[in-house]
């Protein structure tokens, strides 16, 4: 196995075992080693977003998008990140920025959410439509993102589809980007989602 991958391995492997200072050092040596890898960036900042460590993981993710400013993954977790700090107009610069590198489905869906918490309804509504509409059923990356969207702004019935296509089998390349990092805030290891939850409810009930 190439030494970065085996970099990546034993630092999730890390992380996953509650070794924080070893996640935390082997995250360091990712961003160091490969500063020009964005999979080594990515991961870097999500091990140490993990540990806590979130500025040190917020200079690998803006690393990731210098490199890759369209790139899904980081893109996505970098966002919420910004967000649960309260820096949700920093969010949505960045969203556009990859939607303008990369107009995908899943890049859209991303910037649907991140328009969302900024309290724009009627935008955020469109995005996430756009979003459907590119994504075609092919990814449950897409509805991850916009059920909470739609479902918070007050649109129940297509946020209720959405949601039930997250209870089909199966995950894209895209969904697996995300399984980590959602783990990790369920366990209470990563940011909180909580304050965009609060600021998206509070729009439904405007």
């Amino acid at each position: 196995m190439p030494e970065k991958d085996r970099t990546i391995v034993l630092a999730m492997d890390a992380l996953d075992k509650d070794d924080r200072a070893k996640a935390i050092h082997l995250a360091e040596q990712l961003a160091a080693r490969y500063p020009d890898d964005k999979t080594s960036q990515f991961v870097a900042a999500q091990v140490l977003s993990g540990a806590g460590e979130l500025q040190r993981a917020e200079a690998a993710f803006r690393r990731a998008l210098q490199l890759d400013a369209g790139y899904i993954c980081a893109l996505g977790d970098f966002a919420r990140l910004l967000d649960d700090s309260g820096r949700v107009a920093e969010a949505i610069r960045f969203a556009r920025a990859g939607v303008a590198a990369r107009p995908t489905a899943a890049n859209t869906a991303i910037l649907a959410w991140a328009t969302a918490t900024g309290g724009n309804v009627e935008e955020a509504v469109a995005l996430a439509r756009e979003a459907i509409r590119l994504d075609g059923g092919a990814s449950l990356f897409v509805p991850f993102w916009t059920y909470q969207v739609l479902a918070y702004v007050g649109r129940p019935d297509e946020a209720e589809r959405e949601l039930r296509r997250l209870s089909l089998q199966g995950a894209t390349q895209e969904a697996g980007c995300t399984a980590r990092s959602e783990r990790l805030a369920s366990d209470g290891t990563g940011p909180s989602r909580a304050g965009s939850r609060h600021r998206l409810a509070a729009l439904a009930s405007d």
